[in-house]
Parts: C-alpha cells; structure tokens; sequence
C-alpha cells in the first residue's frame, strides 16, 4: 500500500521548478516512495476506524462458503441441494436443500479451530418453517433451533447466545455462538424432512456474526490483515499511522467472560455494544459487597514471570455501579500486588482503563480483577476487551477467543533497497537545503520505553549528523524530543522537549551556512549554526524504542520562510486544507 494514499511525503515549492514558487505535491509516477509494511497473523492486530469503532481482522473459516454442491468440502446425508435460487440480495445464488428423510443431519462441513466462534447462515422456509445449526464436537453438541415462519428462536442446548434477524423478502440471517473444545469440529445445517433455502454460510472466531465474506478453495480474510498499515483514526480527523512493537495478550478470553470466576456476581454475555460496534460487551451484575469478577493463571490468563512490568487493560462503562474497582493479586503469595485502585467510568461511552505492575520476586501465577468488591459498589457494569501484556504501557487491543494470540511487531520498506528506511533523494529531495514536517499525535497519553529511534532522518541511518524524534529522558516517561547528533557524536543543537499533546514540528537546515531551525506548534525554540551534520534525505520509521503516534508527515526539498513555519506548525489551524488555503498551495488531492 502507498504512503502516498492518506498523506503527501514531499513538495516541490522552487520557482525554478517552473511552478511559480507555489508548492505542489509530488507523487512518482513508477511507485518509487511506496511502502511495503510487514506484520504477521490476520487476527491479532486491531485500529479504530474513520466510524470510531474498533475494526479487527477477520476470517471465514468455510470453504467453498456458497457453493454447498461442493462435495469436496460440503457433506450430504439423506439430502439434495439445488443451486440458481433467488437469494436475500437480490441474486441467484441461493440454494434449496431438500431433505429425504427425517434423519436430522442433513449438510456440515469440518474444520480446525477451537475456541469462542459463530456460525452463520442466511436461511428462508420452504416447506419447512424449522431448522437448526450447531457445531458438534468429540466433546459434545451445541445447537440452537431457529422459525423462519415467525423469525424467532427455539430451543437451544450449550450455545452462548443466537441470533435471528430479518434480511427482507422472508430471509433471515441465522447466526449461534458457541465455545467449542475437543479435537473434531463440525458446522452442520440440520432440517427435517421438506425444503429450506439457504445462502452464505460463514463461521468466524468471536461472538457475533459480521459481514460476510466469500470463499473458495481456502479461507477468506478482511478487515485488518497482515502486511497492513494501520490508519488509526483515534480521535477523530485525520488518521495516525499505528506501528507498535511485538505484543501478546496473555488473557485467553478477551471478550468471553462465561470462562471468568464470579463471586456474589453474574455475568450476562452479549448484552450491549461493544467498542467494536457488535452486540458481544458483557455486563457484571455484583450482587453484594462481596462481590467480584476475575480471571487467573492457570485457566483464563497464562502464568507470567516474576519480576517483570505488565499491563493490565479493559473497556468499560458505567452501569448502575458507580463504584469501580481493579485488583491484581499474586496468586503464589496470595497477597495483592494492588488492591483496589479505583478507576472512573462513562455512562455514555466506552473507557479503556489502563493499570501496569510489577510482578513480585517469585509470582508466576496471577488473578486479574476487573471489578472488585468495595465497601458499598454493588450493581451493573459493562466490560469488554481484557488484556495482559508484557511492557510499562498498554498497546493497541489485540482480541482473544480461546488462546492467547501475539501481534507481531510491523515493519516497513519502500521500493528502494535500504530495509525499513525511505530514501528520497531520487525523487528531488537531497537533504541540503531542507524542511522536515511532522504532526505526532498523543504526546502525553502514551507511556514509553526510554531512549531508541522511533524517527530518524540521517543520510547512513546512522546517529551520526542526524536528527531523531524519541523520548529521551529516562525521568519523563511521556514526552518527546527533538534530538541532534553531529558527525562528532556530540549531541548539538541542544534537544528540545515537546510537551503538548499533539505536537506539530518542523525541523530545517540551510545548507551553506549550517543554520538549524526547529519549530514547534507556532513557535520558534531552536535557532543555531552547525556545519557537522549530513544531509537528511533518508527516513528511518525502524527504530526499536519509543512509541510513537505518527498523524502525518511532509518533506520540502527547500528550506520553508519562517512564517512558513509559523504557520504550518502553528495550532489555530484544524487541517491541512486551511493551512494549504492561508499558504495559496495547491492541495493534495
């Protein structure tokens, strides 16, 4: 995917360009500038979308998923399907299953996935009104029996929760959620004797059916996939682009909360709208002073080592409880590393609570409370999206549905040959005369690691007369600095500090005399001489150190006026578009 897609790298503004000195955006005809990213697992890694919501990868893990004549992959007992029927969406590819006899296995497909799933279908009578879907497996049987006469559920056995809704022209869409265990696993579509028409068939891992996706031969993915970008859209406007280090969730069940210990409390699962925008959020009931939900090592959570920085993190949103409280215990001790640590949560939105710790000499074995009993907190409240994850700071959601899952840490190359860096100085940037442009996005919400590169511009990709964009104070564990480091290793012009929370930054160097110029959110804070520093042409995204949330950035192959500078960094500015506007620049389209 091209950079080039939701942000300009590079303008051209020289009145010698035959432009008129105004500044246009530049995007290589022959791909040159565009990244490759590298991530691994489709599941695994999460963003919020334009829509606010938090959007996952997704996977339909049946094969041929509309093509039931499919012998190779659909199994028929006592029973015929005929295809070219008129479907829910207005096509021909609904099918009629007719059964032969009142045997009540009559289409099912295996698979290899345990854990938390749905299994979905779109379904209309024919001359039958009842049918049934369900997942059997070596150690048991899940179903739910569904009326496509009057569009509501019957009996059901094992399942966590249906669903039935209307598709229109007298189709619904079926869907069961079940958590399946064992080693053989089938989706089975069951009727009686008489016709059904059925069309789309999807299974999926989680707690809700989602749109659905067509397959073949192999399974079908969407949403956030690997080898992604990920345009993070947190806060509205223009998206952030979401690169993180290698993280797991060590908490099995993120969603499903049926697996969780309850004292004095219950559980009601998919009772509200979850931060993702599907019905699949669990609401806690603690019923008395007592009261408390928790997961531990050793069923929901993996044991960990001791000694060793954790992050704890869930979605929550006040419900009748107003008193909120956290706890993580040593389970190996049987102490409380923090007990009660009370949290505030909305009644109107969704909150993600954030806790690290540090586990004590000898704790392997831990308990993780969402909410926990207090003095007088007894009622409803709403969680959704548990994680454990090793670090000093939590990091994007990572879902779960039955084992721990790992998101791999993202990489970045551009089609040049310097892994992970982009080069630009084929493409009218040599890195002399030139103004470097970056919006970072919450500055003091994200907790980091000490010291790294997490920006580098350099001619080598070495520290060496480059500028670099990290946290660098070992005492401060939010904010970023502006850092130079000559030729000689000497760390000049001095840093400077960053301290709003959606800091916006030039950094400019004339060539001939050595002049440095940094601008931050409207201001001038560095102005000084220094002829030891390289040309900045290359752009390192690699580093291995802080977290950073990167908005947007832009390269100028000049060295921008001051008032240029003002400007663009300054802060009474909502977009790009008015900055372009006030500067007369023709706009990116």
């Amino acid at each position: 995917m091209s950079f080039y897609d939701d942000a300009s790298l590079i303008f051209d503004a020289s009145a010698a360009a035959g432009k008129d000195g105004k500044a246009y955006s530049v995007k290589p005809t022959s791909g040159g500038g565009d990244f490759t990213f590298t991530r691994g697992s489709n599941l695994s890694a999460t963003r919020v979308g334009k829509d606010g919501y938090i959007e996952k990868g997704r996977e339909n893990l049946l094969l041929q998923s509309n093509n039931f004549g499919d012998s190779t992959t659909w199994v028929l007992n006592s029973a015929s399907v005929t295809s070219g029927e008129k479907g829910y969406d207005g096509t021909n590819d609904a099918w009629l299953l007719d059964s032969t006899s009142t045997y009540s296995v009559k289409i099912y497909q295996d698979y290899e996935k345990a854990g938390v799933s749905t299994f979905s279908i779109y379904a209309k009578q024919g001359t039958l009104s009842q049918f049934a879907l369900d997942i059997f497996t070596s150690t048991g049987v899940n179903r739910q029996d569904f009326n496509l006469s009057t569009g509501s559920l019957g009996a059901s056995g094992s399942v966590i929760s249906a669903d039935i809704t209307d598709a229109g022209g007298g189709w619904y869409r079926c869907s069961v959620t079940t958590n399946n265990t064992g080693t053989v696993y089938y989706a089975r579509i069951l009727i009686g004797l008489g016709t059904i028409y059925i069309q789309d068939a999807q299974l999926e891992l989680g707690l809700a059916a989602t749109d659905y996706i067509e397959t073949g031969a192999t399974t079908a993915t969407a949403g956030v996939l690997e080898d992604e970008p990920r345009f993070d859209y947190s806060g509205g406007g223009c998206p952030a682009l979401l690169m993180e280090p290698q993280r797991a969730n060590l908490v099995n069940q993120s969603e499903y909360f049926g697996d969780y210990l309850t004292s004095s409390a219950t559980v009601t699962q998919n009772a509200l709208l979850s931060p993702e925008g599907l019905q699949n959020a669990s609401t806690v009931d603690i019923t008395s002073n007592a009261g408390s939900v928790y997961a531990q090592s050793g069923s929901v959570v993996e044991s960990v080592e001791a000694e060793t920085n954790y992050t704890f993190s869930f979605y929550v949103k006040q419900g009748t409880n107003t008193e909120n409280y956290l706890a993580v215990r040593d389970q190996n001790a049987e102490v409380f590393i923090d007990a009660d640590v009370a949290y505030t949560a909305s009644s109107s939105e969704w909150t993600r609570v954030e806790h690290t710790f540090t586990t004590p000499v000898g704790c392997t074995s831990i308990r993780l409370y969402p909410q926990r009993y207090s003095s007088g907190g007894q009622g409803t409240t709403h969680i959704w999206g548990m994680q454990l994850e090793e670090g000093s700071y939590p990091t994007s959601y990572i879902p779960t549905y039955g084992a721990t899952a790992t998101r791999s840490k993202e990489g970045a190359s551009d089609s040049y040959d310097q892994t992970a860096v982009l080069d630009l100085s084929s493409i009218g940037l040599d890195g002399e005369d030139v103004s470097w442009f970056f919006e970072l996005k919450n500055n003091q919400d994200v907790i980091r690691d000490n010291g790294g590169t997490t920006i580098r511009v350099s001619s080598n990709t070495s520290n060496l007369g480059s500028f670099r964009i990290y946290r660098s104070d070992a005492s401060n564990p939010r904010n970023l600095t502006v850092v130079f480091q000559d030729t000689g290793s000497n760390f000049t012009p001095s840093g400077y500090e960053m301290t709003s929370e959606n800091p916006k930054v030039v950094v400019k160097r004339t060539w001939s005399t050595g002049r440095i110029q940094v601008y931050v959110d409207g201001a001038s804070v560095i102005d000084q001489i220094d002829l030891d520093h390289n040309a900045w042409y290359k752009l390192d995204l690699s580093g291995g150190g802080s977290t950073l949330e990167l908005k947007q950035l832009l390269a100028f192959p000049m060295v921008l006026s001051n008032n240029d500078c003002e400007i663009l960094t300054g802060t009474s500015y909502t977009s790009f578009a008015s900055m372009a506007s006030t500067l007369s620049y023709t706009q990116y389209e």
